[in-house]
């Protein structure tokens, strides 16, 4: 039985799940190393019983649980016989603080969440040397960085895969919508689905989901102006952190999702994947942009062609195929 290691050392908890389930469908065992605050955000927890997984959980922000991590890792990796190591965040400074405790042995695979910043990082440049293979998570993504750098092993992934958390998809009388992710105004344009709610009521019945916790970024000011706005009801908004049980149980009821970014943001169809492409290839999610959100506004009868067009987009066996070949030693 081959053996993988995944480290996530910054906060992409989403898509180590779907990874997992990968490896485990070709005779994987996995060990994860983790926070210990991202593993207790509970979305692996379907996945705690399994025999095949194990997790190596790191005190957070301490130093000298990361010290304990690079003094022991190449011991564990030779013992258990470890084929592959996944930075599944390959930026920042603790990939480059490990990667020479690697075996020659194991292959080094690292996924990238952004590929601008790794064409343009002399950091990540030289870490770029010293990793056998590449992902990132869309295929523009890819043939920006193929481009760029064409010597470099990279592939497309997607472990957008949340079996075990998923019933089938109910049927729900209410239409939602669902924005998720941190109440950020740099990050997503709340305002202006305020004003254009504001200015082209919802018909009873629409439903709009901000999936982020209430309390914190810019949540407070955004949820005071709605309901300044008198649009409170037409919205589902949470007080606090939102548990994963109640985020996937909203996204699976949901029919559309809100990226709440205008439709030319090159920066993210070439260089970046947004969250909202994550779940709505997970959940097969119907986008709306902002003139598509007008339009359905002005005429509700065209919701249901709408949801009609939906058709399932995402191919398990075929990611979990892509994945193989990304970790393969």
């Amino acid at each position: 039985m081959k053996h993988i290691v995944i480290l996530e050392h910054k906060y992409h908890d989403e898509i180590i799940y779907g990874q997992i389930q990968f490896a485990l469908k070709y005779n994987y065992k996995v060990t994860v190393i983790i926070t210990r605050k991202l593993y207790q955000n509970g979305i692996f927890k379907p996945l705690e019983h399994r025999g095949n997984v194990h997790f190596w959980l790191l005190k957070d922000k301490s130093i000298l649980s990361k010290i304990r991590l690079f003094f022991s890792l190449k011991r564990f990796l030779n013992k258990n016989h470890v084929s592959t190591f996944v930075f599944n965040t390959l930026d920042g400074v603790l990939p480059r603080f490990l990667i020479a405790r690697i075996p020659k042995s194991v292959t080094v695979a690292g996924i990238l969440h952004g590929s601008k910043v790794f064409i343009d990082n002399l950091r990540l440049n030289w870490i770029s040397t010293h990793v056998d293979r590449v992902a990132v998570l869309s295929e523009p993504m890819a043939e920006a960085l193929r481009l760029a750098k064409p010597k470099l092993a990279t592939y497309c992934i997607q472990p957008f895969y949340f079996e075990g958390w998923l019933d089938t998809k109910p049927v729900n009388k209410e239409i939602l919508f669902v924005t998720p992710g941190s109440i950020e105004l740099y990050r997503r344009d709340y305002l202006k689905l305020i004003h254009i709610l504001e200015h082209h009521q919802p018909p009873e019945g629409f439903k709009f989901a901000l999936l982020g916790n209430g309390k914190r970024g810019d949540a407070p000011e955004v949820l005071k102006l709605i309901q300044e706005k008198k649009l409170g009801r037409f919205f589902l908004t949470f007080d606090g952190f939102v548990p994963y049980q109640t985020f996937f149980d909203v996204l699976n009821r949901a029919q559309f999702i809100l990226p709440l970014m205008e439709d030319n943001d090159q920066y993210y169809g070439n260089y970046r994947i947004s969250g909202s492409d994550i779940w709505r290839n997970a959940f097969n999610l119907y986008p709306v942009s902002f003139d598509k959100l007008t339009l359905l506004l002005k005429n509700p009868n065209e919701i249901e062609k709408a949801i009609a067009d939906v058709k399932p987009h995402f191919d398990a066996n075929r990611e979990a195929q892509r994945y193989l070949s990304f970790i393969e030693a």
